[in-house]
């Protein structure tokens, strides 16, 4: 009897110490993912820890072309980058199409040497996509694809009009909202250039499913036609959705998009403000062509 109430003291001090002992949780990051992102780019994110002891104070970026396994990985592994604690993703760009794996190391008021995978260290490499050098010109024959009854058929984007007999300075925006945004005094006639529509090549070619084909959907039906203010509406609907990064960062350069071509230039400013991150290339000149069609 005496034994047993021993051993029942030694669990329950156990317990205690144990629950003493992790009761905040440790300093690393998890549910870390990593996945491509447009061009050259590949978005690394994940979720910060939460009931510190010690607060982080910085955490470290690498990257390798195996996973990572131990700590030590990180001293053949490529640095990338040290950003402050509150981040909780960043974007890198690589130059060629190897599998990457990716680790994020946490400094309290020292580095916390651990490696977890799946928590602070991608297990699944992933690469950049490459780029094809021709899209889909006008008038380009495509081949005819059969598909069997009752599944979907990939849909090219029918943009293909739009594009044809488009001159540098070839304004797209309608009549009425010229007429309106001129009377404003946000179009300066004769003075300022017009952008044509942009696309993603990754919008080009009809997905079988998922986030990127109701977004397919608005563009084939209202983005190409030309059809803005009712663009607009859809993109800023699917946007308010739960729908992937990549898709929603998309969504929302077609919304400024949108904007730009209906003569709303301060939201086109707005909305390709939010997605310069990601898009640094595209969006510096169609906010620039926004901001040459404001009054400042």
């Amino acid at each position: 009897m005496m034994n047993k109430i021993k051993k029942l003291i030694l669990a329950v001090v156990f317990i205690f110490s144990f629950s003493d002992a992790f009761c905040f949780d440790r300093p690393i990051v998890t549910n870390i993912t990593a996945e491509y992102a447009n061009g050259a780019r590949i978005n690394i994110m994940w979720t910060n820890p939460e009931n510190l002891e010690k607060p982080v104070t910085k955490y470290l970026i690498y990257r390798a072309t195996k996973p990572f396994s131990k700590f030590a990985d990180v001293n053949s592994a490529t640095f990338l980058a040290q950003i402050s604690p509150s981040s909780t993703g960043y974007t890198d760009t690589v130059k060629d199409l190897s599998d990457y794996f990716y680790a994020v190391i946490s400094f309290t008021d020292e580095c916390y040497t651990v490696i977890m995978p799946s928590m602070n260290s991608t297990v699944n490499g992933v690469h950049v996509e490459a780029q094809k050098k021709n899209p889909v010109l006008p008038k380009q024959k495509i081949s005819e694809k059969k598909y069997p009854k009752g599944t979907s058929r990939e849909t090219p984007l029918p943009y293909l009009d739009l594009l044809d007999g488009i001159g540098p300075n070839e304004n797209h925006i309608s009549k009425e909202a010229s007429g309106k945004a001129a009377g404003l005094g946000l179009i300066k006639p004769r003075e300022t250039t017009w952008l044509n529509p942009f696309f993603f090549e990754e919008d080009m070619i009809s997905p079988e499913r998922g986030d990127a084909y109701y977004l397919f959907q608005i563009l084939t039906k209202y983005f190409a036609p030309r059809d803005y203010k009712a663009s607009i509406s859809a993109l800023k609907k699917l946007t308010g959705t739960n729908i992937t990064k990549s898709v929603e960062n998309r969504s929302i350069f077609y919304l400024g998009e949108s904007y730009y071509f209906t003569g709303d230039f301060e939201n086109a400013v707005r909305s390709f403000i939010k997605v310069q991150e990601y898009f640094p290339e595209e969006c510096k000149r169609w906010l620039e062509s926004s901001l040459d069609h404001l009054e400042i």
